[in-house]
């Protein structure tokens, strides 16, 4: 599956490990996937995909090609990463 870079990204505040990220498909349908920072690299991040939401992220998706994510870990580039949500 392919991912939307984020032109902005070095703009997001630092991920750390517990963090939630998002991730954005490229299937035209703009569907997310939250994950949980488990580990970071200079380059990389590694995290527990938690769920794939709808457009907007606004609807947890229950079905289609972005579940085989959910419950496994994934490594990706920094500059895939839509959104950082700092774990308090």
């Amino acid at each position: 599956m392919a991912w939307l870079t984020n032109p902005s990204w070095r703009e997001l505040d630092d991920i750390k490990i517990g963090d939630i990220v998002h991730i954005k498909n490229d299937d035209g349908l703009g569907s997310l996937l939250k994950g949980i920072v488990s580990k970071v690299e200079v380059n990389k991040i590694f995290a527990e995909i938690e769920a794939s939401f709808g457009l907007g992220g606004t609807g947890e998706i229950l079905n289609g090609l972005s579940l085989q994510y959910v419950n496994k870990e994934l490594e990706f580039d920094k500059s895939l990463v839509q959104k950082v949500i700092a774990k308090r």
